[in-house]
């Protein structure tokens, strides 16, 4: 395996044998061990056991190739530790001794894992044969992706890209929602704002990665912009304590206001070292030291993780030999969280245990661990621990489990405590360890005025960019608004997006031309010269049309720019060497801005991409160009450039009637022309006219051209025409010529017809609900678990079935809207479990999967679906 395959998480197959080397030579070391160890360490060695990791590439369904090799090595690991070194063969038939076996260390990356962990003292029992591998979940045939480490700037790129470095402010978010939780539990009719203040404690303390502002943490699942203010005034207050702390009254007075700056801007730069970081008045914010938590939820799981650990050789040598789980009482669990958690996080819990269990006690830090007993759907939580009754083990009769989901976490959580607090950083990064492995080594860079900067869009468009798993980073970027990072060299191509109403603005100040020349620049620099290597590419957001306001002006009156202005602007672009893709919204312009990330990641594997330079070396070349290599080109093979992905609605800007011209048709049928550019006999047009008829891609206008039909549709009346529209399904009004071209075009599926002839709801094509069941169909697989919301609108809005943006038009509707709908009937077209989502199944024939199928077959008739395969019946 590669040694980007090693770094991918584990799941396990094989049962091992009690007589297998691994298992013997941990035996071996642990006799011999304690030989020349005390007691204690000799119960430390029995903590070790043995997992079967497969290689990257193993056991899980790929695009592109079949099933490889199982592998033979295994993983040994110390739980108290917490360190994994792993060995595993590429497949062939060695010996489990081989001396050439390399170790590699299993980084806080691989532990996101869909295998779920099981319980040490089951893991052990199945190295001393006292028990059965209860662990034998294989991911073998699923349709998990294969996830890598999530490809990570150093320091010295992002400085050399631009922009300020943040501080991880979620230490000083967890103290000032703990202040919060024991402000509310005091009144009754704040007790819903307690219960959410907690459920934010929760899933804060439980994220491991860097929050660095307050609207990325308002975004969170569970957290929510109600408590906006609270974070906000954490901020602020914790700047004010530290310049307290060696500032006089007056000098206090006179940085309140920068206190106020910071919380909303964040921090001025200073550098160090030749590293510049940020700083504020207040110098640092509060971060625990390494080893420390600053909330319960964290500690809880991992005290209940170490208790496992240290009585993992007592339920060993017992008697009783069955899986029982280790359960940890309350009186002994308490104490252990005290001791991870740090004094100054105000989080201690210092109370008799008599004190918390009192039904009467709101105490939000016992409350975590209540909450980590229930799953959360909302906030994306699952049960972590298990409360349980046992009067033998605990004086006060409470006891607890820690469950699969709970050590998973554990274990990432004990890793990343143990690094210590997060260094200043970007403003916003993808937070996962891992991700799918189409990206590769490839991370895409994003200006931070993006969507207006962090008051107005750019935090919308980084969380579209977390839910759909995209590496990225936001820095101050000099070209373009979207670059693309391989390694730590950038890749050549170019993306500015901008809105319709950002174009009609570019084109009243003047940095519409400005910034075409700096671009262009930019590819004579990354392109290798004269050649122009490097793509070009404006992404366009959004229907002028939609825009316009009072006296026919785009965006603006007073920028003075018509729709037809703006337009022209737009279709120049091909010929000054820009090639140009559309889109509704911003959820579009993110999605296709992931496939050109992974588009990036596979050219560069195959070599058809050089990425030589770093951003360093392209700036400092760009910067000493000659204005001259941004002018227009003139050369043909530099002008009307590809897109850098395919996409049905991105093949450059075409009229109607442009499309027909180059297929032989002209656009008022006054001449026919054919390919080579001759006039057609009777012969070629006849079978011109019947290509197109049974053509299944061809627009439904141009497929009634010609038709022996429309001759005797032409003789009915309005009246009858209008029948057959109703006994077909179709729109009853409008002229005659529009109700013969309904007649004209293919019948609906059956199951559709019959559907609206019962009164029940069929969704149109094209809406926002038929894109939303034609998702669930390219994208579900019944029997699993369904999609969540925000999944299921991005992939909405990736099937181009929905006539306006899935994301809606910025009044207070959006393409969820109609979900209701889908929810009602009996049956329902969509089931919602837990807030996922899914196709029901049943009765066939007018199931939702059954109706999806045929939303999906006249999608492509149209010529509406993006899914590249078209269907039929």
């Amino acid at each position: 395996s590669s040694s980007t395959e090693e770094n991918t998480w584990l799941g396990t197959s094989k049962k091992h044998s009690p007589k297998s080397n691994s298992i013997c030579s941990l035996l071996s070391s642990s006799s011999s061990s304690s030989s020349s160890s005390n007691e204690e360490n000799d119960e430390s060695n029995l903590h070790e056991f043995a997992i079967q990791r497969p290689p990257a590439n193993a056991g899980i369904a790929r695009k592109t190739s079949a099933a490889v090799s199982t592998p033979k090595r295994c993983v040994t690991s110390t739980i108290r530790n917490i360190h994994f070194s792993a060995s595993f063969s590429s497949g062939s038939n060695k010996d489990d001794d081989d001396e050439n076996n390399s170790l590699s260390d299993i980084s806080l990356q691989d532990l996101q894992s869909p295998t779920p962990f099981t319980s040490p003292l089951q893991r052990a029992r199945t190295l001393l044969g006292t028990g059965n591998n209860t662990n034998r979940d294989s991911i073998v045939g699923s349709n998990v992706s294969i996830q890598i480490p999530t490809p990570r700037m150093n320091g010295a790129l992002l400085n050399s890209i631009g922009g300020k470095l943040y501080p991880d402010y979620r230490h000083v978010f967890l103290q000032g929602l703990l202040s919060h939780a024991q402000s509310c539990r005091i009144a009754s009719h704040s007790k819903t704002a307690f219960d959410s203040t907690v459920r934010a404690l929760l899933v804060m303390g439980l994220y491991m990665h860097p929050i660095r502002t307050m609207e990325a943490a308002s975004g969170m699942k569970g957290v929510g912009a109600e408590l906006l203010e609270v974070l906000k005034g954490a901020v602020i207050k914790d700047c004010r304590r530290r310049n307290n702390r060696n500032s006089s009254p007056m000098a206090t007075a006179m940085t309140t206001t920068a206190t106020s700056a910071t919380a909303r801007n964040g921090y001025s730069q200073r550098r160090v070292n030749n590293t510049v970081v940020s700083s504020s008045p207040s110098n640092t914010f509060y971060a625990p030291p390494p080893g420390k938590f600053s909330s319960v939820a964290p500690a809880a799981l991992v005290a209940m993780m170490d208790y496992e650990t240290d009585n993992i050789t007592s339920t060993l040598t017992s008697s009783n030999t069955n899986n029982h789980p280790i359960l940890c009482p309350v009186e002994e669990l308490l104490p252990r969280i005290n001791e991870l958690l740090d004094v100054k996080s105000n989080s201690i819990l210092n109370r008799d245990v008599s004190y918390y269990l009192d039904k009467d006690t709101l105490d939000p830090g016992f409350t975590q661990i209540k909450k980590l007993c229930s799953s959360n759907t909302n906030a994306g939580l699952v049960a972590y621990i298990k409360e349980r009754r046992n009067k033998s083990l605990s004086k006060h009769g409470i006891v607890y489990e820690l469950l699969h989901e709970g050590r998973h976490l554990a274990y990432k959580l004990r890793l990343a405590v143990q690094r210590g607090p997060h260094l200043p950083g970007p403003l916003r990064q993808l937070g996962r360890d891992t991700v799918d492995e189409e990206y590769g080594r490839v991370t895409m860079s994003m200006d931070f005025r993006e969507g207006g900067g962090g008051r107005k869009r750019l935090h919308k468009m980084c969380d579209l960019l977390e839910e759909y798993g995209v590496p990225y980073v936001v820095r101050e970027l000099k070209i373009s608004d979207y670059v693309f990072f391989v390694g730590d060299k950038l890749a050549p191509i170019l993306i500015e997006r901008k809105s319709v109403d950002d174009v009609a603005n570019s084109l009243a100040d003047g940095r519409w031309e400005r910034q075409q020349r700096n671009m262009r620049k930019a590819q004579y620099v990354l392109g290798g010269g004269q050649d122009r290597r490097c793509q070009l590419c404006y992404l366009i957001e959004g229907d002028a049309s939609q825009r316009m306001v009072h006296g026919g002006n785009v965006g603006r009156r007073s920028w003075n720019q018509t729709l037809e202005d703006v337009e022209n602007a737009i279709e120049s672009l091909p010929s000054k060497g820009f090639s140009v893709m559309r889109t509704k919204s911003i959820m579009g312009s993110m999605v296709l801005l992931s496939k050109i990330a992974r588009d990036v990641s596979w050219k560069a594997k195959n070599g058809s991409i050089d990425a030589t330079l770093t951003y360093e070396n392209f700036l400092g070349q760009w910067r000493r160009c000659n204005d001259e290599v941004g002018d227009e080109p003139t050369l043909r093979r530099h002008q009307y450039p590809a897109a850098p992905i395919v996409d049905s609605t991105n093949i450059q800007f075409e009229h109607p009637t442009d499309s027909l011209d180059r297929n032989g048709i002209t656009g008022d049928n006054d001449a026919d022309v054919s390919a080579n550019g001759n006039v057609p006999n009777e012969e070629e047009k006849e079978c011109c006219t019947v290509a197109m008829d049974i053509s299944p891609n061809r627009p439904a206008h141009v497929r009634a051209a010609g038709s022996d039909d429309a001759e005797e549709l032409n003789k009915l009346s309005i009246a009858d025409l209008k029948k057959k529209c109703k006994d077909r399904d179709e729109k009853q009004s409008g002229t005659k010529k529009e109700l013969i071209a309904r007649l004209l075009k293919p019948r609906k599926p059956e199951i559709l017809i019959t559907r609206s002839r019962r009164k029940q709801y069929v969704p149109k094509v094209p809406s926002c609900n038929a894109a939303l069941m034609v998702a669930l169909l390219l994208n579900h697989k019944p029997g699993i678990d369904g999609l969540s919301k925000e999944k299921l609108m991005m992939l909405a809005e990736e099937t181009g079935v929905s006539k306006d943006p899935m994301g809606g038009n910025g009044g207070w509707y959006d393409g969820w809207a109609g979900m209701k709908d889908l929810l009602k009937g009996d049956p329902p077209l969509v089931f919602v479990d837990k807030r996922k989502y899914s196709l029901t199944t049943q009765p066939p024939g007018s199931a939702g999967i059954d109706i999806a199928k045929a939303l999906h077959v006249l999608a492509h008739r149209e010529e509406l679906c993006k899914c590249g395969n078209y269907v039929g019946i």
